[in-house]
């Protein structure tokens, strides 16, 4: 097995593994933080991937001027948009979970376009009557990565890269239901947590440091970041069949050709409000290209050259272990180490300082490169761009559509 490359396993069938292999290549940045470092990229084509992004589902907020109830509102906007949609009453109180009946209402529709949902609005208006505009109470934005030739190991090879590079908000570490995980089954049998976690608390700087309780994602996983329910939570995966009801265990199983790899984020309500949506017609205006920096973001992890000395194999020795960690777990694990390697520094210096003072050693100011959100990780700026080209073809897309189109 080559020093720079991922095997990728998988847990349901009996497929050989794929390999990913990455490649040492030099900087021509010019910042500090950066001297002397490489930076790790993986061999992969992204042109050889036709590239889409698609609002997978919408939850819509309905405030009506009458009572009624949540099928009513299905069979008139099934019929009236030739959807099929999913409605419920959303209890206003207590005195409302035990009712069927009501005046708020939650509908989701399924790969929705902006025009779809503004004519469920008129539908609505029209039916029953609406207090105030529709809502988005949460949405769901995917990106997906279909091979030019159909291949399953391009497919795994593309989510592998998504799995490594994907940079979430730094927050998503420090609590433990949003932490990293990859699933292959139902139940906590068939799920692991890729970094490992101590029982009583989510930061451990001995297990962040340390990689052998590390769980590598296998290729035929749904892989998460963010707890479900929460406010965002991410899942990337390789999308075989579609429209998939576990309830009813039905599913279409999907042709080779249409068989890709997919990145999606669900925002919730909280989320969606931070972006300036509130009504339907929000979404008009919005640039879907704003969500790349936060929830589409890509990093590629660098890392320092060796030097002679007894201090040059000290830092070989860590960088290798950087890049174990980097290898198994991704950026979201480094990020980790890197921090937990900070505090661990920061604990000891007041001890170093004070043993080179007695012995009237000269203490040199400490190394504060690298210390920045960012830390020593590097834009991915060819599969960035990819990601904010894909959105901007979404806006551009609904744009046409809604040309001549007003309420």
């Amino acid at each position: 097995m080559l020093r720079n490359a991922i095997q990728v396993n998988f847990a349901k069938s009996n497929r050989t593994a794929v390999s990913l292999s990455y490649r040492e290549q030099n900087l021509l940045h010019t910042q500090a933080r950066l001297a002397g470092r490489y930076a790790l990229v993986p061999d992969i084509d992204l042109s050889a991937f036709h590239r889409k992004a698609v609002i997978d589902w919408v939850d819509l907020g309905f405030w009506l001027e009458r009572e009624t109830q949540a099928i009513h509102i299905k069979r008139w906007l099934d019929a009236a948009l030739h959807t099929n949609c999913f409605t419920k009453l959303v209890p206003l109180n207590d005195e409302d979970e035990r009712r069927q009946t009501g005046t708020l209402f939650s509908v989701t529709l399924q790969e929705p376009t902006i025009l779809l949902m503004l004519a469920a609005e008129i539908a609505m208006e029209q039916k029953f009557g609406l207090e105030m505009h529709g809502l988005i109470r949460a949405i769901e934005i995917s990106i997906d990565f279909r091979p030019k030739t159909p291949s399953p190991d391009a497919r795994t090879r593309m989510l592998t890269v998504l799995q490594r590079h994907h940079f979430p908000p730094e927050q998503i570490l420090r609590t433990r239901y949003d932490r990293p995980r990859f699933t292959w089954g139902k139940g906590d049998a068939q799920t692991e947590a890729v970094l490992a976690l101590s029982r009583r608390t989510s930061l451990n700087d001995y297990l962040a440091i340390g990689g052998e309780h590390d769980r590598q994602p296998v290729g035929d996983a749904n892989y998460y970041v963010g707890r479900r329910g929460g406010p965002v939570m991410w899942r990337l995966m390789d999308k075989v069949v579609d429209r998939q009801n576990h309830n009813a265990g039905t599913a279409r199983y999907l042709p080779e050709t249409e068989k890709r790899t997919r990145i999606e984020v669900t925002l919730e309500t909280d989320e969606v409000r931070q972006l300036g949506i509130i009504f339907i017609d929000d979404l008009r205006r919005f640039r879907f290209e704003k969500l790349q920096s936060t929830y589409f973001s890509f990093m590629t992890p660098t890392f320092r050259r060796g030097r002679t000395g007894v201090m040059g194999m000290v830092t070989d020795r860590l960088e290798e272990d950087r890049r174990r960690k980097f290898l198994k777990t991704g950026v979201i694990g480094l990020r980790e180490m890197d921090s937990a390697l900070e505090r661990r520094r920061a604990h000891h210096r007041p001890r170093l300082i004070e043993h080179l003072r007695k012995r009237n050693l000269k203490v040199k100011p400490e190394d504060r490169r690298g210390r920045g959100p960012f830390k020593t990780y590097v834009a991915y700026d060819e599969l960035n761009k990819a990601v904010e080209a894909a959105l901007r073809n979404l806006r551009e897309r609904g744009e046409r559509e809604l040309k001549g189109f007003c309420m």
